[in-house]
């Protein structure tokens, strides 16, 4: 399979046969306006083309000086006279060798020596071809200027996504010793009090860890997932409040595959458990839900304890944290409120973040 040519080529063998063409059809129409004889068109063409591909020869050369004797910061003072120098050499040099194309071109016809040519021709032309020593020269610098500030760019880009990474794991490794050491004071509690119903806690919390271990470190898991975690920890606070938590899912379908955060409702079971179970010796149901409406997801943590009006606080360390690493994850779309239960019974906490199935 033959390879492609890179675009810089592509420009570099259109262009200048481009430039050369419309240079010619100027002059052709120029000459029809003068008297005496003027040459065939192919021969001021062959003339152009030939001036032009020259120059884009040279371009090449032109720009290892550019890069080699860059003109910015300090570094001009240096590299200026050594452009001047290889400007006026290039600008002389190529002068000469059009003034022979010229010559080759229309000797027969004008009759005019190579030198007479060359004192009127190379001169005169000398500070058109020193002006495109530097027009070639300035382009280098642009392109060079625009890569190093893309680079930049893409280089800022990539650090801001890894800072956000960063931040994200530490905001979920926050949540991690935090329920641990609750469940481990809730263990240590029950270990004079029912011996069976710790070594169950612990078993559980084994198997929450295992649980822990085996996930991918990623930001987001689909939310079938997520009930399996959850439901391992739900166990454990259903060994330490026996008869006093009472929990229920209503999850729909289409929502198990939906991509949620990694450990999005432990935070707000957790609050639920604390604030509504703990606060009353009754039993207490806990109700997480999931539904899709649209291109949107909803979670929800309902408790039908005691509410919102008791004035005790219920944004603690766990709620803060989700609500960060909803805004990081999601910026604007992610959101979490906290308010009345359902006919102003308990509390609701809800989550709503776009719906996007996991592959």
């Amino acid at each position: 399979m033959p390879r492609r040519l890179s675009p810089a080529l592509v420009l570099a063998l259109i262009v200048p046969g481009i430039v050369a063409l419309m240079s010619a059809t100027q002059s052709w129409m120029l000459m029809s306006h003068e008297r005496g004889p003027r040459p065939p068109y192919s021969t001021i063409a062959g003339y152009n083309l030939a001036t032009w591909y020259l120059w884009a020869a040279l371009a090449p050369l032109i720009v290892a000086l550019g890069r080699r004797f860059p003109l910015d910061g300090a570094r001009w003072r240096r590299s200026l006279p050594v452009h001047v120098v290889a400007g006026a050499a290039i600008a002389f040099a190529h002068a000469a060798a059009t003034t022979v194309f010229v010559w080759l071109g229309i000797r027969t016809i004008e009759n005019e020596s190579l030198s007479a040519m060359f004192r009127g021709t190379t001169f005169s032309r000398f500070h058109f071809e020193l002006l495109l020593y530097f027009a070639i020269l300035g382009a280098t610098l642009a392109i060079d200027y625009h890569r190093a500030f893309r680079d930049r760019a893409v280089q800022a880009s990539a650090l801001a996504t890894e800072l956000a990474q960063a931040r994200l794991r530490a905001l979920k490794m926050q949540l991690h010793p935090h329920f641990l050491f609750n469940t481990l004071h809730a263990i240590t509690v029950l270990v004079d009090e029912d011996p069976a119903a710790a070594r169950r806690m612990v078993a559980r919390l084994g198997e929450l860890l295992r649980h822990t271990l085996a996930a991918n470190g990623s930001d987001e898991v689909p939310l079938g997932a997520e009930l399996d975690f959850l439901r391992l920890y739900l166990e454990i606070e259903e060994t330490r409040f026996q008869d006093r938590l009472r929990v229920s899912y209503d999850v729909a379908p289409d929502a198990q595959a939906a991509l949620v955060p990694d450990l999005i409702l432990q935070p707000l079971v957790e609050n639920a458990v604390k604030h509504a179970v703990s606060a009353r010796t009754a039993p207490v149901r806990v109700t997480v839900s999931a539904r899709r409406e649209g291109t949107r997801l909803e979670l929800r943590v309902d408790d039908d304890g005691p509410g919102l009006g008791d004035g005790a606080p219920r944004d603690g360390i766990g709620l803060s944290t989700t609500r960060e690493r909803l805004a990081r994850l999601y910026g604007d779309a992610g959101r979490l409120t906290l308010g009345p239960g359902s006919g102003g019974v308990g509390a609701s906490a809800v989550v709503e973040l776009p719906y996007r199935p996991a592959a």
